[in-house]
């Protein structure tokens, strides 16, 4: 359950700010949808989220002192918190682990150029086979643009949001989804050639 804050969480929020625990578990019951679904969509096949989500809410309680903007929503404001430790770990993951294109087999390979030749709309509701290849895909790429790319293309949200999400200026997000987009592109074409008898 999602509640926009305004008026109905100012009185919540207050008593946070003040030490309140039940006000505190009462916030985490009611955005924990929203912060574990947005891990679990930029963080996929990780064991470990809840681990994230409990870092995204020490993030959210430790910062509540400077939410002080009654025209935003708070919802809004947690899950900018989210998107960005979402990145952070992507950052820190990428570091730890290089995944390289060579990991796809050819099998793998000719999927993902069947998947070119397919309506995408389509492939967003596919297989498992399809997420992991997409997953594939998508590690190549550095995290800002794997975050634009889940947004805008995967989640489907405009570029207003995803900008307010990130904290980026609109016009960062459109260079960054193209660039990305170009990436994925090139290294869909070498995949195929790879594949190609």
């Amino acid at each position: 359950m999602e509640t926009p804050v305004g008026s109905t969480w100012g009185h919540e929020i207050a008593l946070v700010k003040q030490g309140d625990e039940p006000a505190a578990r009462r916030l985490v019951d009611a955005l924990y949808p929203q912060v574990i679904r947005i891990v679990r969509s930029h963080l996929p096949n990780r064991s470990d989220d809840d681990d994230d989500v409990q870092e995204v809410f020490m993030k959210v309680f430790t910062k509540i002192e400077q939410y002080r903007n009654e025209q935003d929503l708070f919802d809004h404001w947690v899950a900018r918190i989210a998107v960005n430790h979402c990145r952070d770990r992507l950052r820190s993951l990428r570091s730890r682990r290089v995944l390289s294109y060579t990991d796809l087999n050819v099998e793998e390979a000719t999927f993902v150029s069947q998947i070119l030749q397919e309506d995408a709309q389509t492939q967003a509701a596919g297989s498992r086979e399809t997420l992991a290849v997409l997953e594939k895909l998508l590690s190549g790429l550095n995290e800002r643009e794997r975050i634009v790319i889940r947004l805008l293309d995967l989640e489907q949200r405009p570029v207003r949001e995803v900008a307010e999400l990130t904290g980026w200026g609109e016009s960062k997000v459109k260079v960054t989804a193209m660039r990305a987009r170009r990436h994925l592109g090139e290294r869909l074409a070498a995949m195929e050639r790879r594949a190609a008898p």
